[in-house]
């Protein structure tokens, strides 16, 4: 069966056997981001946040998320003084 991309919750109620909101609301009881939700259930992060704005289901903030789904901090992870402090590690010494 070949169901169009405004089937979706059709579609995940076959794939999960239950109904698409109960299957995002596990996903945000169990402290999942938007964006790995949206990428395990096949549709965009948009009709997602859409979906549980209108459903009243809330995911979990930055803090509260999974270690697994925490974003990764931007920059040089081997510099922990940061990019701009080569003269700093040269003169200090």
């Amino acid at each position: 069966m070949n169901l169009s991309t405004h089937d979706w919750p059709r579609r995940i109620r076959q794939e999960y056997s239950m109904p698409a909101k109960e299957v995002i609301k596990a996903f945000a009881r169990d402290r999942y981001s938007r964006w790995f939700t949206a990428q395990c259930l096949g549709i965009s992060v948009n009709t997602l946040t859409a979906f549980c704005k209108r459903e009243g289901i809330e995911f979990a903030t930055g803090v509260e998320l999974r270690d697994d789904c925490k974003p990764k901090p931007w920059g040089n992870k081997n510099n922990p003084i940061g990019r701009r402090a080569w003269g700093y590690c040269h003169v200090n010494q």
